[in-house]
């Protein structure tokens, strides 16, 4: 059994690049592992979520997730995995 150490990096493992209709959700999650310095996946974790760019005016944007904390907090689970469904707003952006 391995020992954990603190969670150390946040890598983005996918759902990055992905292009959708204003106000509809994307195919698919946006998904980061966090890991030890060692490699091991580290569980409950809180992962900060939020859009990298919205333009002014911009609504509707909102993020889901089956370990939501707060509306931009997500925990890792077993695995190391933090996921989050984005539905887009109302003006296009990027990811």
């Amino acid at each position: 059994m391995a020992i954990h150490g603190t969670a150390r990096y946040f890598a983005y493992k996918m759902g990055t690049g992905q292009s959708k209709s204003i106000l509809s959700a994307v195919d698919t999650a946006l998904t980061e592992k966090v890991t030890d310095i060692a490699g091991n996946a580290i569980q409950i974790t809180a992962c900060i979520i939020s859009s990298c760019s919205m333009p002014d005016g911009a609504y509707g944007i909102s993020f889901s997730a089956s370990h939501i904390v707060t509306d931009t907090t997500i925990l890792s689970d077993a695995a190391g995995s933090a996921s989050a469904w984005l539905k887009l707003g109302s003006k296009s952006g990027s990811l």
